[in-house]
């Protein structure tokens, strides 16, 4: 077992911070063990060579990009702006819309796959917001910017059609019932 590499791939997948309970729990090594993991990882990512590093926010990890990439970085996400939705993040912001304010493994559960990235990119337009969930310290809540709504020109949420329909049926039922051409049917919101 490399507790390196599982860290490592635990802190790229979450795409959130991680607190030390939660990496403790899935990588079941002891906490000395887990600590030192860590230390190497950030020692790794202190190195020239990585553009990541890892940051601890009060006992929470991630992954960022070094700040001597920003430039780039930047680019990259500017470039992300002037691109239009895919049929893909307009599935994920029509989930958050509905079913919103909802996390991201309730997001990952109705679409079938991991939506980090995705979220990611809503998050940096403005189209959701992200929120600490108040049950779970270590996890966030997604929901509609104020800004979504006014590109969709609805005054409140509730306005969206059908919106009681989807947001109070129980997840469960709602996976169940996915039509097979939701994604087109997301393109028209």
């Amino acid at each position: 077992m490399d507790l390196k590499s599982i860290l490592e791939s635990l802190l790229f997948t979450s795409g959130e911070p991680l607190n030390l309970e939660t990496l403790l729990k899935i990588s079941g090594v002891s906490k000395p063990e887990l600590l030192e993991g860590i230390e190497c990882l950030i020692k790794k990512y202190d190195s020239e060579e990585s553009g990541l590093t890892l940051i601890d926010h009060n006992g929470f990890y991630q992954l960022v990009t070094k700040a001597s990439n920003q430039v780039y970085v930047q680019k990259l996400v500017t470039g992300v702006f002037e691109e239009k939705l895919t049929p893909i993040a307009l599935e994920c912001l029509t989930i958050i819309a509905y079913r919103g304010p909802i996390g991201r493994s309730q997001i990952d559960l109705i679409r079938g796959v991991n939506s980090s990235y995705i979220i990611r990119q809503l998050v940096l337009r403005s189209l959701i917001e992200r929120k600490q969930d108040p049950n779970r310290g270590n996890a966030f809540l997604y929901s509609i910017s104020d800004k979504y709504l006014k590109h969709l020109g609805l005054a409140k949420i509730e306005d969206l059609p059908k919106y009681d329909d989807y947001h109070n049926k129980e997840l469960q039922m709602l996976v169940t019932d996915l039509p097979d051409n939701q994604v087109e049917e997301t393109e028209e919101i």
